[in-house]
């Protein structure tokens, strides 16, 4: 019983000692080293350094900020490369690479529109040229103009729709001014031929009949006028692109008499010297721009099958 009795005893003060000592001996953080990271992430010693926990979470929210501001401005800053290299295929400037033109972008359908104004504007003072006008054209007219995954179309301002239809009426009902811009070299009277793309639709009967009568006996002469393409809605988009390079309303389009004519004249204005000089000399710098311009613009019209051009033959 007494060896009991102390055996008891013994126990109750190794209980006692452990308990007094426990924290001492047994705290799970002071058996860890000092540089230990799950000294550092033991709760007893994250309450104690708050601060320089909240620190350390601070710190690595601004690094994860800032890694995603910069991969979301590179990916933006590579979304307008790509949007600009796309047009740069199509429109490039002449003077300086500051020189812009104005255009809307769809990022969600990949497209942009160049605005028409600009484009015919800023073609004609020089400060752009296209890189290759007829067959960009053409592409642009029929929604097919595709790069880097980018379709490039032309943006027709509310602005063109009243400026057609004036043009429209001024051309039906107010002709008896005469115009002072020089003639289109491609619709012009030949001694074999008439174009009546250039005669005013309240004369276009009368212009006939006087030119069938002034025909010698057993000649033979051709009349060519253009008409609007039957898918052309009146006043649509492709109405008022259609109407841009004409001179009147009458054949309301260009020549079918082959690209090949429109293309040569074009050309010529380019490479001959002689007659380029000729015209810049009487109608000045931009009048020449702008006319090889439209010259193009005819012939894209005519490739985009937006109009139509007819040749009959005659035999007095």
């Amino acid at each position: 019983m007494l060896a009991l009795r102390s055996h008891l005893l013994s126990t109750d003060a190794f209980h006692r000692l452990i308990s007094r000592h426990q924290y001492r001996y047994l705290n799970f953080r002071d058996l860890l080293p000092a540089d230990s990271l799950l000294r550092v992430f033991s709760t007893q010693y994250c309450f104690e350094n708050r601060h320089a926990l909240l620190s350390l979470l601070s710190v690595l929210c601004l690094l994860l900020f800032v890694t995603i501001s910069f991969v979301s401005k590179r990916t933006y800053k590579s979304k307008g490369n790509i949007h600009l290299k796309a047009l740069s295929t199509v429109v490039i400037p002449t003077r300086n690479r500051s020189q812009s033109i104005k255009y809307t972008v769809n990022w969600k359908d990949r497209r942009m529109e160049v605005s028409l104004g600009a484009l015919v504007e800023k073609v004609k003072t020089g400060a752009i040229e296209m890189r290759n006008p007829r067959a960009d054209l053409s592409d642009m007219f029929r929604e097919r103009s595709k790069v880097y995954g980018w379709t490039i179309g032309l943006h027709v301002e509310p602005t063109w729709s009243t400026k057609t239809m004036a043009w429209l009426l001024k051309d039906h009902f107010l002709y008896s001014m005469a115009s002072k811009a020089p003639p289109l070299l491609l619709l012009s009277k030949g001694p074999s031929m008439l174009h009546l793309d250039v005669v005013p639709h309240s004369e276009m009967e009368s212009s006939i009949a006087s030119y069938i009568k002034s025909l010698a006996v057993g000649s033979t002469t051709t009349i060519e006028f253009t008409t609007i393409s039957p898918h052309t809605a009146w006043m649509s988009k492709n109405f008022i692109l259609c109407s841009l390079p004409l001179r009147t309303s009458t054949p309301l389009l260009v020549s079918l008499t082959g690209v090949l004519s429109v293309l040569t004249q074009a050309e010529r204005l380019v490479e001959d010297r002689a007659e380029r000089i000729a015209f810049i000399d009487r109608y000045g710098l931009d009048m020449w721009r702008e006319r090889r311009f439209l010259m193009y613009w005819e012939a894209a019209l005519l490739d985009a099958g937006h109009v139509t051009r007819w040749i009959v033959e005659l035999q007095q």
